[in-house]
């Protein structure tokens, strides 16, 4: 419902096309996006939004801090599945 009213308040742009394909697959298969406010607030519509997590200017800091958890959850399971590997 909500896509359907923007895009009644919206003019499409030529490459807008190519910007909604970037946006959605770049979203799809990663998790942590940066686009500008209009696309990050387009593709949080769609459904169903299990898609990255999408930051945008005024986010950055966030971004950062939400890798920087990322990587530390990364190296800590790193770190068991080496701890229980058996030595030989």
């Amino acid at each position: 419902m909500t896509w359907t009213i923007e895009s009644k308040s919206f003019q499409m742009t030529p490459g807008d096309g190519i910007d909604f394909c970037q946006a959605v697959i770049g979203t799809a298969f990663s998790n942590f996006a940066t686009l500008d406010k209009k696309w990050k607030r387009r593709i949080e519509m769609l459904p169903p939004n299990n898609l990255a997590r999408i930051y945008y200017d005024p986010e950055l800091d966030a971004l950062v801090d939400d890798i920087e958890i990322g990587l530390s959850i990364v190296e800590e399971r790193r770190r068991a599945a080496t701890l229980s590997q058996p030595r030989g």
